[in-house]
């Protein structure tokens, strides 16, 4: 949990720097909570 909250921290930056706002910033982490998700999922059914 530590290094999700590093890396959600680092892109809240890029984010901000790249100068999105609102609507893109919830796409974005949507997609990447969806990404982390299905990795996750397919990952523990190999095991």
């Amino acid at each position: 949990t530590f290094v999700g909250c590093i890396i959600i921290g680092s892109l809240e930056a890029g984010i901000i720097s790249v100068g999105l706002t609102g609507f893109w910033t919830q796409l974005i982490y949507g997609l990447i909570i969806v990404i982390s998700v299905s990795i996750h999922s397919i990952l523990r059914r190999k095991t």
